[in-house]
């Protein structure tokens, strides 16, 4: 009989236990609350990675809908920066947090971000680094000096959102060899937009690298970039080339 009453007990605290972890093993969805009745965060269960974690100041109203969500923003902006060497200092031995201050409009193409800012725990406390993160192009801005915001990275969504203040990032980035062999003969020289186009069978955008004054420009090279960001030139034939975005060979 007592072997029958201990058999019963354990049963019952097999199923208790069971029942107890239940939630662990099913997650709990962003709507849910825990057993105290308070609502958990959004981001309850999401993966941010061994060293990162997120938190708000600022909280957003309304659904993001068909873009990504703040706090899985964070993780993406996080690690791409991580990978590109944006972020000061970084340990994979040290703990992180980007925090959400605010939702705004910045840069010259006025877009609208998410702001964060970075937050460490050793060994020197807050970052101080602000980034921003364009949820509909995929841009990722750095706060840099005097508060300027400055695009360290260009998304995939800016090839549907492309415009001539992308296309002039783009040739001033990759143009840089042109502009120091003008400045080695005492030029000063200055990029011109001349008008849009197409090339490479995409819409493009066109630019004048050259030197003077608007009314006495003197254009000594010629570029064009393009939906998909390629990077075009023209050569010595005066004809169009498709340059590399990541070395542009020297004529």
């Amino acid at each position: 009989m007592k072997r029958i009453i201990l058999t019963v007990t354990a049963i019952i605290l097999v199923l208790a236990l069971c029942a107890c972890n239940g939630g662990e093993q099913s997650g709990i969805s962003p709507s849910e609350s825990n057993d105290d009745g308070i609502e958990l965060p959004q981001w309850n269960g999401f993966d941010f990675g061994r060293n990162l974690e997120y938190s708000e100041e600022y909280i957003q109203e309304g659904d993001p809908g068909e873009y990504i969500s703040t706090y899985e923003a964070a993780a993406y902006i996080f690690n791409r920066l991580k990978e590109n060497g944006n972020i000061p200092e970084y340990s994979d031995s040290t703990e992180y947090t980007m925090v959400l201050v605010g939702i705004e409009k910045i840069g010259e193409a006025d877009e609208e971000c998410y702001i964060y800012r970075l937050d460490v725990a050793e060994p020197t406390g807050t970052v101080g680094a602000a980034y921003a993160y364009a949820y509909k192009s995929g841009n990722i801005y750095m706060q840099g000096y005097e508060s300027q915001w400055v695009i360290v990275y260009i998304g995939r969504g800016a090839l549907f959102s492309m415009n001539e203040i992308w296309a002039e990032y783009i040739v001033t980035e990759e143009t840089e060899s042109f502009v120091r062999e003008i400045e080695a003969t005492g030029g000063n020289p200055v990029y011109v937009f001349t008008g849009g186009g197409e090339i490479g069978g995409y819409k493009a955008w066109f630019f004048d690298l050259g030197t003077g004054a608007a009314d006495e420009f003197t254009a000594e090279y010629q570029f064009a970039v393009n939906q998909i960001q390629e990077l075009w030139g023209v050569d010595l034939f005066e004809k169009w080339q498709l340059l590399s975005n990541t070395d542009v060979p020297e004529w």
